[in-house]
């Protein structure tokens, strides 16, 4: 595995991590879209990243996506 890679990994596993979080304790979480902060539902949040994770070459190897 190359060495960004663990850093890529890592960064993928935390956010993981937080959506679940979000997922358990139903809160929204912020980001900021067109210049207004957003409240994203956890289940769009997850569907985001297991879209960007199909999207990538390297996530089978970076992390596993937790439904």
């Amino acid at each position: 595995m190359p060495e960004w890679a663990k850093a890529v990994f890592a960064m993928r596993q935390a956010v993981a991590e937080i959506i679940e979080e979000h997922a358990r304790t139903g809160h929204p979480l912020l980001s900021w879209r067109d210049g207004k902060v957003y409240h994203q539902p956890p289940e769009e949040a997850r569907r985001e990243l297991e879209a960007a994770a199909r999207n990538d070459p390297w996530a089978p190897t970076l992390v596993p996506i937790r439904g």
